[in-house]
Protein backbone atom coordinates (compact mmCIF):
# COMPACT_ATOMS: atom_id res chain seq x y z
CA UNK A 1 0.00 0.00 0.00
CA UNK A 2 1.31 3.40 -0.93
CA UNK A 3 0.14 6.95 -0.34
CA UNK A 4 -1.07 8.55 -3.58
CA UNK A 5 0.38 12.06 -3.46
CA UNK A 6 2.22 12.57 -6.74
CA UNK A 7 0.78 13.71 -10.06
CA UNK A 8 1.71 10.34 -11.58
CA UNK A 9 -0.11 8.46 -8.80
CA UNK A 10 -3.20 10.67 -9.22
CA UNK A 11 -3.15 9.95 -12.97
CA UNK A 12 -3.10 6.21 -12.21
CA UNK A 13 -6.10 6.63 -9.91
CA UNK A 14 -8.00 8.61 -12.54
CA UNK A 15 -7.29 5.91 -15.14
CA UNK A 16 -8.47 3.18 -12.76
CA UNK A 17 -11.62 5.15 -11.88
CA UNK A 18 -12.41 5.85 -15.54
CA UNK A 19 -11.98 2.17 -16.35
CA UNK A 20 -14.35 1.34 -13.49
CA UNK A 21 -16.92 3.97 -14.58
CA UNK A 22 -16.98 2.44 -18.06
CA UNK A 23 -17.31 -1.07 -16.63
CA UNK A 24 -20.20 0.06 -14.38
CA UNK A 25 -21.93 2.00 -17.18
CA UNK A 26 -22.03 -1.14 -19.32
CA UNK A 27 -23.92 -2.77 -16.47
CA UNK A 28 -26.38 0.09 -15.99
CA UNK A 29 -24.89 1.67 -12.87
CA UNK A 30 -23.42 5.15 -12.54
CA UNK A 31 -21.96 6.99 -9.56
CA UNK A 32 -21.81 10.76 -9.98
CA UNK A 33 -20.38 11.56 -6.54
CA UNK A 34 -17.30 13.74 -6.46
CA UNK A 35 -13.99 12.57 -5.01
CA UNK A 36 -12.86 15.52 -2.87
CA UNK A 37 -10.07 14.89 -0.35
CA UNK A 38 -9.70 17.00 2.79
CA UNK A 39 -7.17 17.42 5.61
CA UNK A 40 -8.41 14.35 7.48
CA UNK A 41 -8.16 12.00 4.50
CA UNK A 42 -5.42 10.06 2.83
CA UNK A 43 -5.61 8.41 -0.56
CA UNK A 44 -3.82 5.05 -0.69
CA UNK A 45 -3.28 2.50 -3.41
CA UNK A 46 -2.63 -1.22 -3.56
CA UNK A 47 0.05 -2.07 -6.10
CA UNK A 48 0.97 -5.39 -7.66
CA UNK A 49 4.25 -5.43 -9.59
CA UNK A 50 4.18 -1.59 -9.61
CA UNK A 51 0.70 -1.53 -11.19
CA UNK A 52 -2.19 0.08 -9.31
CA UNK A 53 -4.83 -2.60 -8.69
CA UNK A 54 -6.83 -0.98 -5.88
CA UNK A 55 -7.52 2.46 -4.43
CA UNK A 56 -9.29 3.82 -1.36
CA UNK A 57 -9.65 7.01 0.63
CA UNK A 58 -9.12 6.79 4.39
CA UNK A 59 -11.01 9.27 6.58
CA UNK A 60 -9.22 9.45 9.91
CA UNK A 61 -11.88 11.54 11.66
CA UNK A 62 -15.13 10.97 9.80
CA UNK A 63 -18.43 12.71 10.44
CA UNK A 64 -20.87 9.87 11.12
CA UNK A 65 -23.70 11.35 13.17
CA UNK A 66 -26.13 9.76 10.69
CA UNK A 67 -24.94 6.38 12.07
CA UNK A 68 -26.73 7.14 15.34
CA UNK A 69 -25.04 6.01 18.58
CA UNK A 70 -22.31 4.15 16.65
CA UNK A 71 -21.25 7.36 14.90
CA UNK A 72 -19.27 8.64 17.88
CA UNK A 73 -17.00 5.60 18.18
CA UNK A 74 -13.42 6.10 16.93
CA UNK A 75 -13.08 4.60 13.47
CA UNK A 76 -11.49 4.90 10.07
CA UNK A 77 -14.02 5.43 7.28
CA UNK A 78 -13.19 4.10 3.84
CA UNK A 79 -14.73 5.83 0.86
CA UNK A 80 -14.26 5.71 -2.89
CA UNK A 81 -12.76 2.21 -2.79
CA UNK A 82 -12.17 0.80 -6.24
CA UNK A 83 -10.25 -2.09 -7.74
CA UNK A 84 -9.42 -3.06 -11.28
CA UNK A 85 -12.80 -4.09 -12.73
CA UNK A 86 -13.61 -7.77 -13.15
CA UNK A 87 -10.61 -9.05 -11.16
CA UNK A 88 -11.67 -12.00 -9.06
CA UNK A 89 -8.47 -12.54 -7.09
CA UNK A 90 -9.26 -11.07 -3.68
CA UNK A 91 -8.21 -7.42 -4.08
CA UNK A 92 -11.13 -6.26 -1.90
CA UNK A 93 -10.27 -8.81 0.79
CA UNK A 94 -6.62 -7.71 0.84
CA UNK A 95 -7.64 -4.06 1.08
CA UNK A 96 -10.01 -4.94 3.95
CA UNK A 97 -7.31 -6.83 5.87
CA UNK A 98 -4.86 -3.98 5.39
CA UNK A 99 -7.41 -1.35 6.50
CA UNK A 100 -8.27 -3.34 9.65
CA UNK A 101 -4.57 -3.56 10.52
CA UNK A 102 -4.02 0.15 9.78
CA UNK A 103 -6.99 1.11 11.98
CA UNK A 104 -5.61 -0.97 14.85
CA UNK A 105 -2.19 0.68 14.48
CA UNK A 106 -3.70 4.17 14.89
CA UNK A 107 -5.85 3.13 17.85
CA UNK A 108 -9.28 2.72 16.26
CA UNK A 109 -11.82 0.03 17.06
CA UNK A 110 -13.57 -0.09 13.68
CA UNK A 111 -13.19 0.38 9.95
CA UNK A 112 -16.45 1.55 8.40
CA UNK A 113 -17.81 2.17 4.93
CA UNK A 114 -21.07 3.18 3.31
CA UNK A 115 -22.51 1.68 0.16
CA UNK A 116 -25.09 3.55 -1.94
CA UNK A 117 -27.24 1.36 -4.10
CA UNK A 118 -30.42 1.86 -6.10
CA UNK A 119 -33.64 0.59 -4.59
CA UNK A 120 -34.99 -2.68 -5.98
CA UNK A 121 -37.43 -2.06 -8.81
CA UNK A 122 -35.50 0.86 -10.36
CA UNK A 123 -33.82 0.78 -13.75
CA UNK A 124 -30.46 -0.14 -12.18
CA UNK A 125 -31.92 -2.85 -9.92
CA UNK A 126 -30.05 -5.71 -11.70
CA UNK A 127 -26.77 -4.52 -10.08
CA UNK A 128 -28.38 -3.61 -6.76
CA UNK A 129 -26.95 -5.49 -3.82
CA UNK A 130 -23.90 -6.95 -5.54
CA UNK A 131 -21.35 -4.79 -3.72
CA UNK A 132 -23.06 -5.33 -0.37
CA UNK A 133 -23.08 -9.09 -0.91
CA UNK A 134 -19.41 -9.03 -1.96
CA UNK A 135 -18.38 -7.05 1.14
CA UNK A 136 -20.16 -9.50 3.43
CA UNK A 137 -19.46 -12.80 1.69
CA UNK A 138 -15.94 -12.25 0.36
CA UNK A 139 -14.42 -9.52 2.53
CA UNK A 140 -15.83 -10.15 6.02
CA UNK A 141 -17.74 -6.87 6.56
CA UNK A 142 -20.88 -6.88 8.70
CA UNK A 143 -23.99 -4.89 7.83
CA UNK A 144 -24.86 -2.51 10.68
CA UNK A 145 -27.91 -0.77 9.24
CA UNK A 146 -29.73 0.02 6.02
CA UNK A 147 -31.26 3.45 5.37
CA UNK A 148 -33.38 4.79 2.54
CA UNK A 149 -32.02 8.14 1.33
CA UNK A 150 -34.31 9.02 -1.55
CA UNK A 151 -36.85 7.18 -3.62
CA UNK A 152 -33.95 5.79 -5.68
CA UNK A 153 -31.15 5.06 -3.21
CA UNK A 154 -30.39 2.94 -0.20
CA UNK A 155 -27.38 3.50 2.07
CA UNK A 156 -25.90 0.45 3.76
CA UNK A 157 -23.56 0.97 6.73
CA UNK A 158 -20.84 -1.68 7.07
CA UNK A 159 -18.07 -2.22 9.58
CA UNK A 160 -15.20 -4.56 10.26
CA UNK A 161 -13.29 -4.70 13.56
CA UNK A 162 -9.79 -3.23 13.63
CA UNK A 163 -7.23 -5.95 14.18
CA UNK A 164 -3.45 -6.09 14.21
CA UNK A 165 -2.29 -8.42 11.44
CA UNK A 166 1.51 -8.68 11.56
CA UNK A 167 1.33 -11.64 9.14
CA UNK A 168 0.25 -9.28 6.34
CA UNK A 169 3.72 -7.79 6.02
CA UNK A 170 5.03 -10.50 3.64
CA UNK A 171 1.90 -10.12 1.48
CA UNK A 172 1.31 -6.36 1.57
CA UNK A 173 4.23 -4.02 2.07
CA UNK A 174 3.07 -0.64 3.31
CA UNK A 175 4.56 2.79 2.80
CA UNK A 176 1.59 4.54 4.41
CA UNK A 177 2.85 6.37 7.47
CA UNK A 178 0.75 6.42 10.59
CA UNK A 179 0.30 10.21 10.63
CA UNK A 180 -2.97 10.35 12.50
CA UNK A 181 -4.31 9.10 15.78
CA UNK A 182 -7.78 7.74 15.76
CA UNK A 183 -10.00 10.44 17.25
CA UNK A 184 -13.68 10.36 18.09
CA UNK A 185 -15.94 11.29 15.21
CA UNK A 186 -16.84 14.95 14.82
CA UNK A 187 -20.38 15.74 15.96
CA UNK A 188 -22.87 18.17 14.48
CA UNK A 189 -21.83 18.14 10.82
CA UNK A 190 -23.11 16.40 7.74
CA UNK A 191 -21.69 12.95 6.97
CA UNK A 192 -19.36 11.75 4.23
CA UNK A 193 -20.80 9.52 1.54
Amino acid sequence: MRPLRTAAARAEVEALMENRRQWQAKRGYTDARQHCPDADTEDVGLYEDDILVGYMRLHHRPVLEHWGPLGGEPCVLISHAHSVPARQDGIGRLMTLWAADFAARIGCTWVRCEVREPKPGTATAPVSGRLSAYLQDQCGWQLVQLRTLTSFERLSHFQVRAQFRPGLTPIIRTDVAVRFQCLPAIEGEAGHG
